[in-house]
Parts: C-alpha cells; structure tokens; sequence
C-alpha cells in the first residue's frame, strides 16, 4: 500500500486509512485503544510479549497475562481486519508482536515532536512556525479515555507541558507583534487548559490597555479576581494591579491611612524582591529585644523531567511558577512575607516554631500538586533562623 495511516492519539483516538476510519466510539475497549496506541507508538522496537503483556495488565489480576495478550491481539486484529481489510497490521515473531513495518504509519504526537525539534535548530524570528504547526496539532491530553494509567499520564504530562510551553511562546510573539486575532485564539486555548496562569492574564490585560480599552481591561481583572478568589482563596498578583493603576498618588499621612484601612488581604503579604531584603533587615533588628522564632524559607523548584533542554525546562518553570505563587499564597497566614525570586525560587519570610516549617511545607507543596495535577516541576526547599543569617 502506498497510502500512510494516520493515527491522532491528541485529544481523542482516530486511525484513517485508504479513506476508511476508524475512532474509539466504534469499538469502545480501553484495551485495545492502548494496545493499539502502544504499538504503534513502539513500531521502531523489539519488546518482547512480557513486557508488553505487564504494561497492559499492570493493574488486572490476571494469573496468566500472556494468554491475556494473546486473546487481546486477537481482539484488535479482528477490529483492524472489520474496518480496513484483510492486511496484516501486526505480526508476531520470536516472542513479540510488532506493528507490520510495511504499513507506514503517521502519528500526531510525532509530528508534535519533530516541529519542537525544528524551531529548536531553527532562528529565533522564525520558531514561531513550527510552534503554530506544533499547537494546531495539540487538540488536547494524549488518550483521555485512558486517563488514570501511569504510561499514559507520564506520557500526557510532558505533552501538556510541551504544549502549554509552546502557546506562551506564540502569546508573547503575537502580541510583540500585534497580530490580535491570532493572540486572542491562543491566549483562549491556553487558559483552557491552565485557567490560572498569570503571565498569559498579564499579556490580555496589556493588550486591553495597549488598545485604550482600559474599561475593558478592568472588567477582566475583575473576572481574574473572582475566579482566584473562587478557586484559589487569593487575589491576583501585584504585577496584575499595577498595569490597572499606573497612575502615582501623594503618599502623605492621609494616602497611609487610607491605605492601612483598604488592606483586608487575608493571604501572605507579597513584595518585590528589594522590599523583601529590606523587611528581612527590619526584623532581624526588631527580634534583637524579642524571642520570637522568626525563619526564611527558600524553595527551589526543578523540571520533573530532567532531559528536557533548557528552553522548554525555562518555559515549564515559568509556567508552574504561577501555580507556586497561587499554593505559597493559599497555605500561609496575612502575617507571611513571600517573593518571589528568579525564575525557580520563592523565599518566605515566616514567625513560626522550627518544627511547624516541615508541616507548612508540606501543605503548599500538596496545594501545588493539586494545581499541577501533571507534577511538571519538584519542589525542595531550605531554612534559616533569621538571627544566624543576620550574624
């Protein structure tokens, strides 16, 4: 056969073939979409029927998974032969069954890959090609109907974060270069998937104010808001307000006062990373007459994956370090000093006893899972009594 299969595991399942197709509702078997879906995605291996049968049937108690295999090849076969014919689509030899290498094969989340790979080696003006190619062919998470399986989640993860990574990257471009209807679409798709990123947020409020619609703008900070104060417990981020209030008040007794008497912020209080040094100097003074336990804490937060090159590794951390803010912000008190710091680190100046900080801890870094349901970054974090550190 001269035609290619094209196989789409984005978003759904679908193989078409000589005009004929063929989708997950046709036969709705989970076993036989991964089945299919594995071997096909291992067409270029030999793995030997163990392997494979373990993958399959990791969480069934069947006491023989050989067999198992053995009648779920059967099943597939019979499903490939009702819709495309009579070819051999795989074949079994020396322990293994293995897509027929004659039946060319074209896969979405392939093709993903190679457009990354292009704009990798490609000029920085013209990446934005192959990451509108690479986006067009995201339609969603890899093989939902199979969501919960540990080989198609790992592998669904590092998609959606490849993908999310890709759409940040095409936001700044389009909207560096006011090309508004393609701006407004990605921007759309993005927070589809990611609802409380705060760096695409900052780039549609930009684009409002940049257009003069400033009342427009202010009606979608307050969407943001309600939407943060629904699902996060917090407030949107400094950043975000000041492109709403650039305009400077005279901050006399009054302006402070008032000020004073506005703030009902219940979650940690946020600052740059200057106003956090300055109040670190403060308390370190003020805990000279006191004995209260005051510590800074530093997390640190990495790619999950570890192979990844340094670009997507720097767009991943700026795109869960939104979610850190969002878990940091949720799992303190009013009384917290948190800022962030680079592109991988937030301190916290927090009055706790030593053995609560393990504790706290743990709730943001759960907070954090809960919001990167894919664990696309880890977390590790220090600390230091502020006494020693002002020593």
């Amino acid at each position: 056969m001269d035609d290619k299969m094209r196989v789409s595991l984005l978003g759904s399942f679908m193989m078409e073939y000589n005009g004929e197709k063929l989708l997950y509702h046709d036969y709705r078997s989970k076993q036989i979409t991964k089945l299919l879906a594995y071997l096909i995605l291992n067409r270029n291996k030999q793995i030997f029927n163990s392997t494979t049968a373990e993958i399959m049937f990791d969480d069934d108690d069947s006491n023989d998974p050989i067999n198992a295999l053995k009648a779920l090849i059967y099943r597939v076969r019979n499903v490939l032969k009702n819709n495309f014919g009579n070819e051999k689509f795989i074949l079994s030899s020396k322990g293994s069954y293995y897509w027929n290498p004659d039946i060319d094969v074209v896969v979405d989340v392939e093709e993903f890959a190679e457009m990354l790979k292009k704009a990798k080696y490609t000029d920085e003006e013209n990446q934005h090609i192959y990451y509108e190619k690479a986006s067009a062919l995201y339609k969603g998470r890899m093989l939902p109907m199979l969501a919960g399986d540990d080989w198609v989640d790992n592998e669904s993860q590092y998609l959606e974060s490849q993908a999310l990574s890709v759409m940040l990257s095409l936001i700044k471009y389009y909207y560096d270069n006011k090309i508004d209807d393609k701006f407004e679409e990605i921007y759309g798709k993005f927070l589809k998937i990611d609802p409380y990123n705060e760096n695409v947020y900052y780039y549609a409020i930009s684009h409002y104010m940049d257009e003069g619609q400033e009342d427009l703008a202010r009606k979608y900070y307050a969407q943001i808001e309600k939407l943060f104060a629904k699902d996060l417990g917090i407030k949107p981020s400094e950043r975000l307000t000041k492109l709403l209030n650039a305009k400077s008040e005279a901050q006399g007794f009054d302006y402070i006062k008032g000020f004073l008497l506005e703030d009902e912020e219940e979650t940690a209080f946020e600052c740059s990373n200057d106003e956090f040094t300055r109040i670190c100097q403060l308390e370190a003074r003020r805990l000279k007459r006191s004995d209260e336990e005051v510590y800074v804490i530093d997390i640190t937060m990495t790619p999950h994956n570890k192979n990844l090159d340094k670009n997507l590794a720097d767009r991943i951390l700026e795109s869960t370090m939104s979610l850190l803010r969002n878990a940091v912000l949720a799992s303190l008190r009013a009384g917290d000093c948190v800022s962030a710091t680079g592109k991988d680190h937030y301190l916290i100046l927090i009055e706790v006893k030593e053995m609560f900080i393990p504790r706290i801890m743990e709730r943001i870094i759960k907070q954090l899972y809960e919001l990167d349901k894919y664990h696309r970054a880890d977390i590790t974090y220090v600390y230091e009594d502020i006494r020693k550190m002002a020593k």
